[in-house]
């Protein structure tokens, strides 16, 4: 995963070239996801970052626009959000894991040559056209399986 000031430095650039602002707010939710290896809910994050000149409709009104933009992905069995590890992720199809055991959530890179044969089979043989580009697979990551 990228660093926190990584995906800081991409999410600005990103609502620089959309024409979106810079805000606080927006700011206070980059840092707050880039921290955490678990997918975070709106109220979690809130809860997170506390203060103020935060509140529940912002947190959504930002992870909405993240999401536009392709900054975060909602994942995990409570559909909270991860940032994003790809700088071009709109361009590819790639997995999340989400580790059943410590709620860990990690983008896998799985090279081109596997998954587009994927996404050929469920266009062709399973008549399904993806729209977004992301799959999650549950299970149990190799720290956990360790202990």
């Amino acid at each position: 995963m990228h660093g926190t000031d990584d995906f800081v430095a991409l999410c600005t650039e990103r609502l620089k070239l959309s024409g979106a602002r810079i805000t606080k707010p927006r700011l206070a939710v980059m840092r707050c996801l880039a921290a955490s290896t678990t997918a975070l809910t709106p109220r979690e994050i809130l809860a997170a970052i506390g203060g103020d000149e935060l509140d529940q409709v912002t947190v959504y009104r930002v992870l909405e626009t993240f999401s536009e933009l392709g900054l975060v992905h909602q994942a995990g069995p409570a559909g909270g959000f991860v940032a994003c590890t790809h700088l071009a992720c709109d361009v590819a199809l790639h997995i999340l894991s989400h580790c059943k055991a410590c709620d860990r959530t990690e983008e896998i890179d799985v090279p081109a040559e596997i998954m587009s044969p994927l996404r050929w089979y469920l266009t062709h043989e399973a008549k399904f056209r993806p729209e977004g580009h992301i799959m999650q697979v549950n299970g149990v990551c190799a720290r956990c399986v360790a202990q």
